[in-house]
């Protein structure tokens, strides 16, 4: 490989290198999804916007890593609609929502909280799975309490054996006997 071809593969790396770094950067939801711990606290007030236009409001009460609450909708197609809400989220920045709207549906929303309290993910209606949306929090209320913000612990390398200090080694005394 000349000179030239070389320096230039490593240009090409530094690039996607730096590539990287700034995608992290600017999608930090995609960094905390792949393998960062926290246990989030989510209580207070949320308001999440969807892909469907639909803007809804959550207050949320969390208790350990499962919270309740209460959704709401402004006025759409001249009313509003109103219910109630429980779910769960777990170390690895996993949420998962269900609200129980008082019309009947059921939505049903999964998701992550980005490393800086950022919720974003999917949602559908139960009784209507086709009708998918994703969605993102406008704010980033989540506090992280503890645990590690950072990328999940790895299990420890396995230790070589260390040798036996006894073992393989004849002592002076043999090699040298009177």
């Amino acid at each position: 490989m000349t000179n030239i071809s070389a320096i230039s593969l490593l240009s090409s790396l530094m690039a996607l290198a730096c590539a990287s770094t700034l995608l992290a950067t600017a999608f930090p939801s995609t960094v905390a999804s792949q393998g960062f711990t926290c246990q989030w606290d989510l209580t207070g007030h949320w308001e999440l916007r969807q892909t469907n236009g639909i803007l809804v409001n959550l207050d949320l009460q969390q208790r350990g890593p499962l919270f309740t609450g209460s959704a709401g909708t402004p006025e759409f197609f001249g009313t509003g609609s109103r219910g109630s809400l429980d779910g769960s989220v777990d170390n690895q920045s996993k949420f998962k929502m269900s609200i129980y709207w008082d019309n009947g549906a059921i939505g049903e929303y999964t998701g992550t909280v980005n490393q800086n309290g950022r919720l974003e993910g999917e949602t559908y209606d139960r009784m209507s799975p086709a009708s998918m949306a994703r969605w993102f929090s406008t704010g980033t209320g989540g506090k992280c309490l503890g645990g590690l913000l950072g990328p999940a612990p790895q299990p420890a390398p396995k230790k070589p054996a260390e040798p036996d200090p006894g073992k393989g080694l004849q002592s002076p005394g043999k090699f040298f006997q009177h």
